[in-house]
Order: structure tokens, then C-alpha cells, then sequence
């Protein structure tokens, strides 16, 4: 005897679809928290910041590359959006010594203008150390503009760290933001969204939509 064939709706389609995304959404790789922050400026809403997988990635394959040709430095600067999620926005290195970074103001101005029309803001300013920790120096400290903060890329140990430059008297002192703020949002939910949102777009026939950054 034949067993009919259970007919599925709509709705158990869609709930199976969801399931799916959502288990593919447990497998992606998890942000990486950063720093805690309390204000990130341009009226933001306090918030914390996270590092996706791929940008950390992208971050070391460059600065080790840039260290085994001349022990030179990667630079760029950071940009959030609300749920503070970064990305990383390279820029050249306008310094010809090896284990040292410049940047052009010019540079920055490019990308604050790029922002404008945005949801997000330049918060930090990046750099790697090729041969030592992700701890900032004299010229790190001297050079960081103070509005903003300075994220450090330790090639031989792979550690980030961010560093908030203050200016106390006369001298500037730099001191490691803290990473125990309570986030708004949790990094699972950040992946579970981001696979939400390719569903849309594979819906809609539109794969070209630009990033959120």
C-alpha cells in the first residue's frame, strides 16, 4: 500500500528556508570584539565595536606580506556603522623607514567625504607592527590625531588592541580602550543578519547591492 505524499504549504517552506539560513548563519566564522566603547562620535549611540573574520583576515595577509618584503607597515583607517561592525579602509604608507607609518591628512579627508551620505564614521586609525607588540610608541602616540582611536595589528603575535591617546598637561598618553562593554548586539545576531539580508538580495535578483559600510 502506498503511502500518499505529505503536501507542504507555504509556510513549512518558508520555515524550513529559515532553519537553513540560520544553520549556515551558526557556521560563519564570529566578530571579533575589539574594543568597548562609550561614544563613538558623530552622534552615535554607545555601542561596541567588532572585527568581522574576513577583515581580520584581510588585515593579516597584508601586514605579513608587508613584513616579509621590507619590515614595513600596513596603515588605514577604521569605519563602524551603527551596529558597530567594522571594516577596514587601507591606505598607503606614506613613510619610506622600515617599522613606520604615515598618513596623509589628505587621505583622511577622502574617506570623511565618502562617509557623508553614510550610516557610518571613521572611529579609528589602523597600522601593524612587523617585529613588535600591538602596543603604540613614541611616534604612534605623537602622530595619532586625539579624536580618534588607534588600532594596533601585532603581525608576529596576531593581536589587535585599541588604544585611546589623551592629552594630559603637556604629554600625551596613550591608554588600551576597555573590551567589557555590554555590546547592543550580539555577534551571533550579526551573522544571523548578514545571512538574512544575501537571502533578501538573492530574492530580489540583486547581487550588486553595495556593503553597508
Amino acid at each position: 500500500m502506498s503511502v500518499p505524499r505529505r503536501r507542504t504549504t507555504a509556510s513549512t517552506r518558508r520555515s524550513i528556508r529559515s532553519r537553513r539560513v540560520l544553520a549556515h548563519a551558526s557556521r560563519q566564522p564570529i566578530p571579533q570584539l575589539i574594543a568597548g566603547v562609550r561614544w563613538l562620535g558623530n552622534g552615535m549611540e554607545p555601542t561596541a565595536l567588532w572585527l568581522p573574520f574576513n577583515e581580520k583576515r584581510r588585515l593579516h595577509h597584508r601586514a605579513y606580506r608587508a613584513q616579509q618584503r621590507d619590515q614595513s607597515e600596513v596603515c588605514g583607517a577604521v569605519v563602524a556603522n551603527r551596529n558597530g561592525l567594522c571594516a577596514l579602509h587601507f591606505l598607503p604608507n606614506r613613510s619610506t623607514r622600515p617599522a613606520s607609518f604615515t598618513i596623509q591628512q589628505s587621505d583622511i579627508r577622502a574617506i570623511r567625504e565618502q562617509l557623508r551620505q553614510s550610516q557610518s564614521t571613521l572611529v579609528a586609525i589602523f597600522h601593524s607592527h612587523p617585529m613588535s607588540d600591538a602596543i603604540p610608541g613614541e611616534g604612534d602616540i605623537a602622530r595619532t590625531p586625539l579624536k580618534y582611536l588607534q588600532l594596533i595589528y601585532d603581525v608576529c603575535g596576531r593581536t589587535l588592541r585599541m588604544w585611546k591617546v589623551r592629552r594630559v598637561g603637556r604629554q600625551r598618553v596613550a591608554s588600551e580602550v576597555s573590551s567589557t562593554l555590554k555590546p547592543r548586539i550580539s555577534p551571533r545576531r550579526l551573522t544571523m543578519r548578514s545571512a538574512r539580508r544575501a537571502r533578501r538580495q538573492a530574492s530580489d535578483g540583486d547581487h550588486s547591492r553595495p556593503a553597508r559600510f
